[in-house]
């Protein structure tokens, strides 16, 4: 992927949505990247969508630490791989730490929300598919 220009920048973003392509996503930069964004500085976190289908969407995402995801839902399993710090995970009655090299599943339709325990980075892949159950 080309490194050139903002991740917001209209033909970054055709480059890394095209489903037409092989990618190959260097994720540390990208994360190095989003910290240097307003919204990082602002909110505390910042992130971008490495793949969007019908089906699924994988979100790479950068959060300092105390950033929160507030509760949301939806209708698919979610997945988050923590790549660098740690991640306060609450689904339902339930609460995980993952840490750096840890992976949390997430079943459908269940509330989840966020918290970044450190200065963090992680991928999401929620499902957008309702599950066959």
């Amino acid at each position: 992927m080309t490194t050139t220009g903002s991740l917001r920048e209209p033909s970054r973003r055709h480059e890394r949505l095209d489903e037409e392509w092989f990618h190959l996503f260097a994720l540390d930069s990208i994360v190095a990247e989003l910290r240097t964004e307003s919204s990082y500085r602002s909110r505390g976190r910042a992130g971008v969508t490495l793949l969007k289908t019908k089906q699924l969407r994988v979100v790479l995402e950068a959060a300092r630490q105390e950033a929160r995801i507030e509760e949301h839902t939806i209708e698919g399993p979610a997945f988050v791989q923590v790549l660098e710090g740690s991640l306060r995970l609450a689904s339902g009655d339930e609460t995980r730490i993952a840490h750096a090299g840890e992976m949390v599943s997430i079943p459908h339709d269940q509330p989840r929300e966020m918290r970044a325990e450190q200065d963090s980075a992680f991928l999401w892949a929620l499902s957008l598919e309702p599950s066959s159950t």
